[in-house]
């Protein structure tokens, strides 16, 4: 599954570093897709060192990916994924293996609303 949006730019504004962009996205994925991953095992490829690092080991001493981090664990928790990992890619042709055929990809619509964090996290 694949899904492509601008960012807006009060995102921009409050995300100003490419591995909260991009772990944000990762974010945005887990909210467009979550219900579909109920009970199953997720495999998420992710060339960003510093989004897997936060995954895998679940720390961060930056407060922005703390907060995303918080965010993403509880839509996992609340769609219960069986397991999830992440894998650094090197490779972009292993994700166009992985995608298909780019005719079969299914454009999503991306809200502003899923690219906001709870606060309260």
């Amino acid at each position: 599954m694949v899904f492509h949006a601008q960012f807006p730019d009060w995102v921009l504004q409050q995300f100003p570093a490419i591995h909260q962009l991009e772990f944000l996205a990762l974010l945005t994925a887990v909210r467009l897709w979550g219900l579909r991953w109920a009970g199953l095992r997720v495999q998420v490829y992710c060339d960003n060192t510093a989004v897997v690092n936060v995954i895998n080991s679940g720390k961060t001493s930056d407060l922005l990916m703390g907060k995303i981090l918080r965010n993403t664990w509880l839509v996992i928790s609340s769609q219960e994924f069986a397991s999830w990992h992440l894998d650094v890619v090197k490779y972009s042709s292993l994700f166009a293996a992985e995608c298909g055929d780019a005719g079969s990809i299914k454009e999503e619509t991306v809200t502003d609303e899923l690219f906001a964090l709870n606060s309260d996290l």
